[in-house]
């Protein structure tokens, strides 16, 4: 089927029309633009009719054409149709093309034509290929716009709903992530071009557990010290892994850049205020998140991602079908970013590893292909097989006191009255860096969104330690409150300080899963008491704690009886050691002695502590 294009000019234009017709008759296109009247009138009938029946308009932009209320007509004409997509080509140096808003603004013609010329004919055929069927490009383009949509409703929203109870107003509002997000910044550890042998020192030596350091293991090119964007890393490499401790705002960072390309793709004026897009590739890119922690066991291709990560954005299955194909064929031309969200967080590693060979054999097969997955960083380094295709690795870097800064005026901006955000940023601000553990506790977006939480809720930021800590173990347990059935402190705290001080007996920062299990049972046998732990099993206690609050986390995966088992670890080794404390005031810690004093219980493991600090 030839499809038809519509060209609309001025009276008296037509010579300047047909400038723009005959490169699309040559690349196959029926072109029409003898049918528009002259400035002043409406679109004949006959333009109508081809505008109903889909054909796409070309606006011959002259000082004549969009100086006047009728190049406003034929663009609202135009869109008064379903898939009719309106272009411009700037014939004119006086023209001003911005008084309207289009599709597609086409290179200056009167600056260089065959460049215009070149670019108007790639333009449509993106959109209307010659000699395509043109229902179904009508089609696609409206399954394309349905996805853009609800795609760029799940990414732009952040969740503030553990604001204090004066400010829930704010929380039942759609606020976008555009206002509050803060640029994270990239540190380049295992470049594409990296030996085999070079790059595995780097993921033998690879750490966790808030000490994101790779060792001292270099790799030839790279500076340790030098830190970068994500966007300037795309417009280098397409593909990429980026790695970052738990709270590091890995996902947030993926939804942040799905936001941007869908903002850009739809011309929204609001992708100009975007942080950080000067480092966005030119090649904008119709972007797909997957996040592993829903994909169901079975899927393990590309195809099977794809089609579930829109299934869970809400697109009816037959739509499910046509968008993915839409998808898989953008992905291919590098006209798409694939994104995969916690590659560690497929449990089994049979089922990961699979997964991990799908990528990289997809990626191998199709050259143009572009991907960023994230991952934990202990998770990755234990998960045995890791992507080589042409994939660079890179870590998040903590946040600088700038970034705290900007997030601290971004916040305000958002939670406080118009009066009261200058002073409200300059106390927060103040708040943050007001002493090194504060500072410390505040390197990545979880925890210094924990804190901005804490100072809203009772004031100030507080300076004892304990009241500190107390505050934002809270804040952490209710962290979704709104959205799931919240955890009662009254059964979370006296578990979680059990744990804690297990942890610290032994000397450690993780523990296997059976492990925590093991723990979680014995406080029940001990306590029998406390009657809020028999609420819910061990099992069901650690994996909401785990989903709902920002405490206790799966960190990654170890060998164990033959099996890859998950082990777990408190955020920060801060709140292991002062749940440990707290699990010593209240006497919730393993085999404890009625008959001995605080005192007694605490000598030997401060001996052990301070043994284990001089090895």
């Amino acid at each position: 089927m030839t499809i038809d294009v519509l060209i609309a000019h001025a009276k008296g234009e037509a010579a300047e029309a047909e400038k723009l017709a005959e490169p699309l008759r040559a690349a196959g296109y029926r072109v029409t633009h003898d049918l528009t009247v002259g400035v002043g009138d409406s679109v004949v009938a006959e333009a109508s009719r081809l505008m109903m029946a889909g054909a796409p308009v070309v606006l011959c932009g002259t000082v004549r054409a969009v100086g006047t209320k009728w190049g406003r007509r034929v663009v609202n004409a135009a869109r008064g149709h379903d898939g009719v997509r309106v272009f411009i080509v700037q014939m004119e140096e006086d023209a001003d093309t911005d008084m309207l808003a289009f599709d597609e603004v086409i290179a200056r013609h009167w600056e260089d034509p065959a460049k215009a010329e070149q670019q108007l004919v790639d333009a449509l055929a993106k959109y209307y290929p010659p000699g395509g069927n043109a229902v179904e490009a009508y089609r696609e383009q409206d399954l394309e716009a349905r996805y853009r949509e609800v795609a760029l409703k799940s990414c732009d929203i952040i969740d503030l709903a553990n604001l204090p109870e004066d400010d829930r107003h704010l929380a039942t509002r759609e606020l976008a992530l555009r206002r509050l997000y803060v640029a994270l910044r990239l540190r380049v550890e295992v470049p594409v071009d990296a030996k085999e042998g070079e790059a595995d020192k780097r993921f033998a030596t690879l750490d966790g557990a808030g000490r994101t350091r790779w060792g001292e293991a270099g790799v030839s090119g790279v500076s340790s010290d030098e830190l970068t964007s994500l966007g300037a890393r795309l417009a280098e490499n397409p593909r990429l892994v980026v790695l970052g401790d738990p709270g590091a705002g890995k996902t947030t960072m993926l939804r942040w850049l799905a936001t941007a390309y869908l903002l850009q793709l739809k011309n929204d004026p609001d992708f100009e205020s975007l942080p950080d897009i000067e480092s966005l590739p030119d090649t904008v890119r119709l972007p797909v998140i997957v996040r592993c922690r829903d994909l169901p066991p079975e899927a393990v291709t590309v195809e099977d991602m794809i089609h579930h990560s829109l299934r869970s954005a809400g697109l009816r299955e037959e739509d499910c079908r046509q968008v993915g194909q839409l998808v898989w064929d953008r992905l291919i031309a590098g006209e798409a970013l694939l994104m995969i969200d916690g590659l560690d967080e497929i449990s089994e590693s049979m089922a990961r590893a699979r997964f991990s060979r799908s990528l990289e054999q997809f990626c191998r097969a199709h050259e143009k292909a572009a991907m960023v997955v994230t991952s934990r960083i202990v998770g990755y380094r234990e998960m045995g097989y890791r992507l080589r295709a042409n994939f660079e690795h890179l870590t998040v870097a903590d946040l600088t006191r700038e970034d705290k800064d900007d997030f601290a005026r971004r916040w305000t901006a958002l939670v406080e009255r118009p009066e009261r955000r200058d002073a409200a940023a300059d106390e927060l601000i103040r708040d943050l860096h007001s002493s090194d553990r504060i500072e410390r506790l505040t390197g990545n977006p979880m925890l210094l969104t924990t804190m901005a939480l804490v100072k809203r809720k009772v004031g100030r930021l507080p300076q004892r330690r304990v009241d500190l800590y107390e505050s934002a173990v809270e804040v952490l347990l209710n962290w979704r409150s709104e959205v799931d059935e919240p955890i009662d402190k009254r059964e979370a705290l006296p578990q979680l300080e059990y744990l804690a001080y297990a942890m610290c007996d032994r000397g450690v920062q993780r523990l296997r899963e059976d492990e925590v299990l093991g723990l979680l049972r014995g406080v029940r046998e001990e306590y029998p008491s406390l009657h809020l732990l028999k609420d819910h099993s061990p099992e069901r206690f650690l994996e909401r704690l785990e989903r709902r609050t920002g405490l206790l986390i799966q960190s990654g995966f170890t060998r164990h009886d033959g099996q890859s088992v998950p082990v777990y670890e408190f955020r920060h080794l801060t709140f292991q050691e002062y749940l440990a404390g707290i699990a010593l005031v209240q006497g919730h810690f393993p085999d404890r002695d009625r008959d001995k004093t605080l005192a007694e219980h605490v000598a030997p493991l401060a001996g052990r502590l301070g043994k284990s600090e001089r090895d």
